[in-house]
């Protein structure tokens, strides 16, 4: 009788994380899909060791120095500890991120004793990095001074205005944009320590969004109702005998760049003192690499790393240069280079471009054309993929695909996972292992189980499938997709990969 009971247990379990239909009404094939979803199932477990909690931002924001930047890309520093104790993982190795974010892998790393290497193509991710794993070399006086002074400070009229990008054009009223100038430009030339300084101009990037007009929600700003964009925009639609916008923001009391950067630096000191009082310096290195792992994993050694622990972007057509268009704006970029940014980052917006050719001439000057080869051969020849991309292709001529770019983009994404996959694979030493966190999509009716296609390729590749732990909670689909396809839930998983 137990044996039937945990047998049925198990049934329901592979049943709940089986998907019903991948293509809405059987419109389009799902031959391969289902094929995937037959080998995978059995190894795919719903664990409650894992929520949403631990597989996004949600469990840091309330972490000691993790919750210093609001990234809500993020995964938690409980997961990456879970995750290295599983994995093994020793002070004397050596853990990778190819997709850095707010560094907590590494910083999980530092703070347990071991090595990492960190990789991010975005600033922020670098600004973040660099004053996160400093935490025991600040004068901890020094700070508390800084902090004073900026208090009793005299915040005068200067005259210099912010430059924005067209997407950040009025995101902050002419007071704020002042005396945030005029703090940069006084720590600037403070007589503070250049860690100190640095750490405050940090501080100053992590309030943006909070003493502006804007608020990040999914793929892009939104505007408070006294803002210039706004009031513009709607003065426009008056002219036209239009009505005003309906999705209007009121963020209600806006604090002072002063109150908001003291009481974010207070927090960032009482972090640091903590600390400092319970940690001790260890011999563990932590590196970073500001650039796209695309092009920065081919420059690695083979068989340096000792295990890897990343959550890619999602397929889901979040635009980080949108989202994070203020932060990268305060940082230097204008309307030209964040287009490139654009384009540097993992392919998951409409506006991507297809990176093969630059690939392939990447790898040419690197003397790997044969392994460029073998990738894109892998590429060509991965029937699933083919599958999908065949399925959008006929919803797009149905006219149920609103943006043609989907299915570029769909197309870059895998492409180039698999080339950062395969990397990872060669740099990864013999018998380590590999977890992935990622979300399952859906678009015009089509399920794109990211998890089980992303395992299908490492095992192309020549990693070990050995896991593949579902959340209990699965992910909705949008309004619109509901409405006219019905609704399908779909799997955050994370994926558990070894080189063998």
């Amino acid at each position: 009788m137990a044996q039937l009971t945990l047998d049925l247990g198990l049934e329901n379990e592979i049943n709940e994380n089986r998907v019903s239909f991948f293509s809405h009404r059987n419109t389009n094939s799902e031959k391969y899909r289902q094929r995937l979803e037959n080998e995978y199932i059995p190894i795919t477990e719903t664990t409650s060791r894992f929520d949403r909690k631990l597989v996004s931002f949600q469990g840091n924001k309330n972490k000691t120095i993790h919750s210093w930047f609001k990234y809500k890309e993020g995964f938690s520093s409980s997961l990456v500890e879970q995750l290295i104790s599983d994995f093994n993982i020793k002070n004397e190795d050596v853990i990778l991120d190819p997709f850095s974010g707010s560094g907590t892998t590494s910083l999980t790393a530092q703070k347990l004793g071991i090595s990492s290497i960190a990789i991010d193509v975005l600033e922020m991710a670098k600004e973040t990095f660099d004053v996160k794993t400093q935490i025991l070399e600040y004068d901890l006086e020094e700070l508390k001074r800084m902090f004073l002074n900026i208090d009793t400070l005299e915040i005068r009229q200067i005259n210099e205005s912010f430059d924005y990008l067209t997407i950040t054009e009025g995101a902050f009223s002419k007071s704020r944009e002042n005396d945030l100038l005029f703090l940069r430009n006084w720590i600037s030339s403070s007589k503070f320590s250049d860690r100190s300084k640095k750490l405050a101009e940090f501080v100053l990037l992590t309030i943006l969004e909070e003493v502006s007009y804007t608020r990040k929600d999914g793929q892009y700003l939104r505007w408070d109702y006294r803002s210039s964009k706004v009031i513009k925009a709607n003065e426009k639609r008056k002219a036209t005998g239009k009505s005003p916008i309906k999705t209007i923001l009121d963020k209600g009391e806006i604090p002072t760049v002063r109150s908001a950067f003291l009481q974010a630096f207070k927090v960032i000191i009482n972090d640091i003192g903590y600390a400092q009082s319970v940690s001790f310096k260890n011999n563990s290195k932590q590196t970073f690499i500001n650039g796209s792992c695309l092009f920065e994993l081919p420059k690695l050694s083979s068989d340096i790393v000792d295990g890897v622990i990343t959550s890619p972007p999602y397929c889901n057509r979040y635009d980080y240069t949108r989202t994070y268009a203020l932060e990268l704006n305060y940082l230097g970029h204008n309307n030209q280079t964040i287009k490139k940014l654009r384009q540097d980052l993992l392919s998951a917006t409409v506006e991507n471009k297809s990176k093969m050719k630059e690939l392939e001439n990447y790898y040419h000057t690197l003397d790997r054309d044969e392994c460029f080869k073998k990738i894109r051969n892998n590429i060509e020849n991965n029937i699933v993929l083919e599958e999908v991309l065949t399925a959008l292709n006929n919803r797009w001529i149905n006219g149920e695909v609103n943006n043609k770019g989907i299915i570029r983009m769909i197309e870059g994404y895998f492409s180039e996972l698999t080339f950062i996959y395969s990397e990872l694979f060669r740099i990864m030493k013999p018998g380590s292992k590999i977890a992935v966190v990622n979300d399952n999509v859906r678009f015009a009716g089509e399920v794109i189980p990211v998890d089980y296609m992303s395992c299908d390729i490492a095992q192309s590749i020549g990693f070990k499938v050995k896991k593949i732990y579902c959340l209990k909670q699965k992910k909705g689909n949008s309004s619109q997709q509901m409405k006219k396809y019905g609704k399908v839930p779909l799997r955050k998983s994370i994926t558990i990969w070894e080189k063998i």
